[in-house]
């Protein structure tokens, strides 16, 4: 379950280009990760010029009005580390999630 969470400035997207960006993001998950296509969970926050804080270029590209953030999270790395070992194995102490 990836959360994709979308941060631009307010008063670039309109809801049309809103749905173009999350239709994007959730296009480019179910092609790369592979997630199914009902596996849908998107933040969208548009923030002021004064909470939207970026320098103007970094590494030789140059930052519009329009520039995204875009964040991703998921909890697949937590299930993992939440699987069961074989009854027979110890789990180290520094991998144990509870003491």
């Amino acid at each position: 379950m990836p959360l994709a969470t979308i941060h631009v400035l307010e008063g670039r997207y309109n809801e049309r280009r809103l749905g173009s960006v999350s239709k994007a993001v959730q296009d480019a998950l179910i092609s790369i990760l592979k997630i199914p296509s009902d596996d849908f969970f998107q933040i969208i926050h548009e923030l002021p010029r004064n909470r939207f804080l970026h320098t103007s270029s970094f590494l030789g590209m140059k930052y519009s009005d329009d520039f995204i953030v875009l964040e991703l999270a998921s909890i697949l790395v937590a299930i993992a580390a939440l699987a069961l070992p074989p009854a027979n194995h110890v789990v180290p102490r520094r991998y144990r999630l509870v003491p």
